[in-house]
């Protein structure tokens, strides 16, 4: 065999290049979305199983946690939030609730069962509950960067699980975009979407009036 006919065996051609990439892309990719969902199922699994009757209501032994264990967090432009955390283990899971002015109160009961298996934090988004009210911008993007410096100020570490309900579902998805690498998986429980009054609009129409 000549020296040229090995060398070309041993190299992949150059056109092959871009097709090998891709594929070793994928694989990476899929690799992770497996991870992903699998640790976010992982999670929903215990918290379902956590819920169930055998366990009888624990929601007074929320209250309890809620009245002596939830602290503020100062961030760095000076917000303070209130947050509540149970539990051990990791990856953290972070709850974010959708409107309203109930903020974590309405997270009581799935956050003490999946606190049972991991660590477990919800909290006041600003001018909710104990959070302090500010004059700063008040929308799912401001919010997501509320968050990101929440956890990095409570010094909760990375990767995370955001568990979200209806508005918050915006602020989760928003977050995960803007901090990929600090993700391990996103649970949205019925969360709001980007059309949702154009579409309610036309199934019911007296809904546009709320808008």
């Amino acid at each position: 065999m000549q020296e040229s006919d090995y060398q070309s065996r041993q190299r992949p051609h150059k056109s092959a290049g871009p097709g090998l990439f891709i594929t070793e892309l994928r694989q990476r990719i899929v690799f992770k979305i497996a991870v992903f969902y699998g640790i976010t199922g992982w999670i929903i699994v215990q918290a379902v199983t956590a819920i169930s009757p055998a366990y009888g209501d624990d929601t007074a032994d929320w209250w309890q946690d809620y009245a002596t264990n939830t602290r503020l967090v100062t961030l760095p432009d000076g917000k303070q939030l209130s947050l509540l955390c149970m539990g051990e283990g990791t990856p953290v899971v972070i709850m974010e609730a959708g409107l309203g002015f109930d903020g974590m109160i309405v997270m009581r009961k799935v956050q003490t069962a999946i606190g049972r298996v991991t660590r477990t934090c919800s909290y006041d988004r600003a001018g909710i509950g104990r959070s302090a009210a500010t004059d700063s911008p008040r929308d799912a993007g401001a919010e997501a960067d509320d968050l990101a410096a929440l956890l990095k100020a409570a010094e909760l570490p990375a990767p995370y699980v955001v568990f979200s309900g209806s508005y918050g579902g915006y602020i989760a998805q928003l977050f995960a975009s803007r901090h990929t690498r600090d993700v391990a998986g996103l649970v949205l429980g019925d969360p709001s979407s980007a059309h949702q009054y154009d579409r309610f609009a036309v199934v019911v129409p007296e809904t546009v009036q709320i808008r």
